[in-house]
């Protein structure tokens, strides 16, 4: 069976991409989770200059469910979550194919339900609809996990996966966020050329752009 986390009352998997042999090869699953490490410290840092003394709180929402979804603040921080549910609120990770409910550290679409959310789209039933089933959980289109702590973590929108010639899903996002982990790429791009032909168009900071081919595979 599936899990679920709740607060009522009170991949890329396997595959990695070479980036030059100093900096070796870092595994796709982690470099989100060093991304985030690397947004906060410049979050932490703008705050202390600007003597902002409130904690930096991490949280996973949108106006469907009246804002936040989630939280992670104070002692219910975990290294590259998004947080666990907010009060009354009930996440799922489902699979978009299927309807079923997946378990612990398995990728598939966040769906939520609980007081907090819209009951639909202002005189727009079909819309409402498209993201609200009967059992009246919302399609968010975000896909994510949750692992065995109850700790959420979001790692790309379902529109945006790339499906190989292989049945392979990948997440564009993930190899995004491993190639911004370096100082000399200023923008990136992925690109799904076909089959398991996945490059990435980037920019460097001294203006020069260039091209990384991607492998797709591995289990």
């Amino acid at each position: 069976g599936g899990v679920m986390a709740s607060n009522h009352v009170g991949g890329l998997s396997g595959a990695f991409i070479p980036v030059s042999e100093d900096e070796g090869m870092i595994a796709a699953a982690e470099a989100g989770v060093l991304q985030l490490d690397k947004l906060e410290a410049k979050m932490k840092s703008f705050m202390e200059t600007h003597n902002i003394r409130y904690p930096l709180a991490q949280g996973y929402g949108m106006s469907e469910v009246s804002a936040a979804a989630t939280f992670c603040v104070n002692d219910r921080y975990k290294r590259g979550s998004v947080g666990i549910p907010c009060f009354s609120t009930t996440i799922g990770i489902f699979d978009p194919e299927t309807g079923e409910e997946l378990g612990y550290n398995t990728p598939g679409e966040v769906c939520i339900t609980g007081a907090s959310m819209m009951k639909g789209y202002y005189n727009n039933p079909e819309a409402t609809a498209e993201v609200l089933d009967s059992e009246g959980w919302l399609n968010t289109g975000d896909v994510g996990h949750i692992d065995d702590r109850g700790y959420f973590y979001i790692t790309g929108r379902r529109k945006s996966v790339i499906v190989t010639e292989g049945g392979k899903n990948v997440f564009p996002e993930e190899i995004e966020d491993m190639f911004q982990l370096f100082s000399e790429i200023d923008q990136i791009l992925i690109l799904h050329l076909g089959g398991d032909q996945i490059i990435a168009q980037h920019a460097a900071v001294d203006g020069h752009s260039g091209v990384q081919g991607v492998q797709a595979g591995g289990d």
